[in-house]
């Protein structure tokens, strides 16, 4: 929404069919665009494909988001087939949502090659900052028990296109989640790992501090897990353990644990020194 951009050159392709050239150049200068559904708004945008004398493209540019830059390098090659296009992305503190439910930087490091049909993406990925109200991104509601669908209609066969993701993400310090109780940091890395036909999975371990409130009660974290080992997104399996002292005279200290599953989570009152019942 919102593209606006200023697009000048003079491009050439030539050569035998098997040996294609690209000769001159092509400059979007001023480009500026919205992403609404992220909140963000690019800016200052000007990317160059320039022909050399190999017969490949070079592609440069960068765009700026928030407070950040992020910048391109790559080529353009039409006589590899299997393998044309290949981009580099950098850049840090880079916005990539700025909505009332998500606020979040990022710093890339990240390779990007077109290769027999799919688009790979190799690097690492930094999250500086981010800020991210889990009741507000819980939109989802489970249809009634009660509801049939009756004649569903065949939903048209779409094109997917297919991408191969083997990304190192690290969270940075100032990595903060709240809702559903939990006021809190989220800290550590994930191998994530995505391939075209394979569910994705994540390895690795994040860690929870901060406060939890269950029962009434405002719980400090004093451990917080969630370890993934080839696991999807939303199930590693949590090891969480949140507490509070009574400085009453009784000097009992009360909190609950949390084991398991993220999907199937066990959850167990604790007191130390135990409570008689």
């Amino acid at each position: 929404a919102g593209t606006k951009g200023e697009l000048t050159g003079n491009l050439f392709i030539g050569g035998r069919l098997d040996a294609p050239e690209i000769r001159g150049d092509a400059r979007l200068q001023g480009f500026s665009a919205e992403l609404p559904a992220l909140g963000v708004k690019l800016t200052g945008g000007d990317f160059l494909l320039r022909g050399e004398a190999d017969g490949q493209a070079r592609i440069t540019g960068q765009v700026t988001s928030g407070s950040g830059q992020l910048r391109v390098e790559g080529s353009l090659n039409l006589r590899d087939g299997s393998s044309p296009l290949e981009l580099s992305l950098r850049g840090e503190n880079v916005t990539v949502a700025r909505t009332p439910d998500m606020d979040a930087t990022m710093s890339p490091d990240l390779r990007l090659r077109y290769v027999d049909g799919s688009l790979q993406i190799r690097g690492e990925v930094e999250v500086p900052t981010a800020r991210v109200d889990l009741e507000r991104l819980d939109h989802s509601v489970s249809p009634s028990l009660d509801v049939v669908v009756l004649d569903p209609q065949p939903v048209p066969s779409q094109f997917v296109f297919p991408v191969d993701i083997d990304v190192q993400l690290r969270l940075g310090n100032a990595v903060r989640l709240r809702g559903f109780g939990l006021d809190g940091t989220l800290g550590g890395s994930l191998h994530i790992r995505d391939r075209p036909g394979r569910a994705a999975q994540a390895n690795g371990t994040l860690t929870v501090a901060g406060k939890y409130s269950a029962y009434g009660q405002a719980l400090t974290i004093t451990r917080g897990r969630l370890d993934y080992v080839n696991a999807a997104y939303d199930d590693p399996v949590l090891d969480i353990q949140a507490e509070r002292e009574f400085r009453d005279g009784t000097d009992i200290t009360v909190g609950i644990r949390v084991r398991g599953s993220a999907l199937a989570p066990e959850t167990s009152i604790t007191s130390s020194p135990a409570m008689s019942t």
